[in-house]
């Protein structure tokens, strides 16, 4: 009852999704704690559409909730999640063309300007990634190409901001970046390498990463004993990853492991930008050839 009154207008009947994230995701429930869940419920997104329930916040929200009613909706979420499955990652709308797709990625959507010719990554990031496209929905993909996505650059291509895009074309160009994720190999993309952006990569890492990987990546004794976060500052893993690899792992995070999102918008422990991201990755590859 709660959801319907206050969620349903923005994130779908049972969590499907509309104009805000789609809540039924096995991925976001999985990596999402309650703890999360609440503080999102109860004081916003800043940056987005989604205000603060709590009652007595400043959030702005058209309805208040109590402590419990906020329970309560955590409850529901849960529940939905654990019967509802949403579309599968992939499912291929009839009639889409990868030809087509291919035209409107470079062409008339123009999206290699910001992606890069192949999906490498440029100044937004690798969407043409297989780990990414393994654990994105086609309804995340066509939802962000049609809406955008709120504090960033990608901006919506379906009533304004880009180039508008028939709903036969978004399906192509999801297509099309279906197909990069059948590679098998991604095309190199390194970051930029200066020592201000390594200086300023290593003060991201410090705050974000260093709890669990250490300050220089090395980890500790009592975290190696837990059985997670590895050593990333390992040559042999240094030169088997690229530089898309290690963005789009901070970026969405590992389902099924502790690892989880720090990109903009991803529902996870920060709001790093693709530029932060980058000088991250930037810290990360100035340990190479260290001992």
């Amino acid at each position: 009852l709660l959801y319907r009154q206050a969620c349903v207008g923005c994130h779908g009947s049972e969590g499907r999704g509309g104009s805000g994230a789609q809540l039924a995701n096995p991925v976001f429930l999985a990596t999402a704690s309650d703890e999360f869940i609440y503080r999102t419920v109860a004081h916003g997104k800043q940056g987005t559409a989604m205000r603060g329930f709590l009652k007595g916040s400043s959030g702005g929200a058209l309805m208040t909730l109590s402590d419990d009613e906020i329970g309560h909706l955590i409850a529901y979420l849960r529940d939905v999640g654990s019967r509802l499955r949403p579309d599968p990652l992939k499912r291929p709308a009839p009639g889409a063309s990868i030809a087509r797709g291919r035209e409107i990625y470079h062409d008339k959507a123009s999206c290699q300007t910001c992606h890069g010719r192949s999906g490498e990554g440029a100044s937004g990031p690798a969407i043409g990634n297989p780990g990414f496209l393994s654990v994105v929905s086609d309804g995340y993909l066509i939802g962000t190409i049609i809406m955008g996505r709120d504090g960033t650059e990608m901006r919506s291509y379906h009533r304004s901001g880009n180039v508008s895009l028939s709903q036969g074309e978004v399906q192509d160009l999801v297509a099309y970046l279906r197909s990069m994720g059948e590679r098998r190999t991604m095309p190199s993309r390194r970051v930029p390498f200066s020592e201000s952006t390594v200086n300023e990569g290593k003060t991201f890492f410090v705050q974000l990463c260093a709890s669990c990987h250490g300050s220089e990546g090395k980890g500790s004794a009592a975290i190696k004993l837990a059985g997670y976060a590895p050593s990333l500052n390992n040559q042999e893993l240094l030169s088997a990853v690229n530089d898309s690899f290690l963005m789009a792992t901070i970026a969405i995070g590992r389902p099924g492991t502790q690892m989880r999102p720090f990109a903009k918008g991803a529902g996870g422990v920060a709001d790093l930008s693709a530029d932060d991201i980058r000088k991250i990755v930037a810290y990360m590859r100035s340990w190479e050839g260290q001992r």
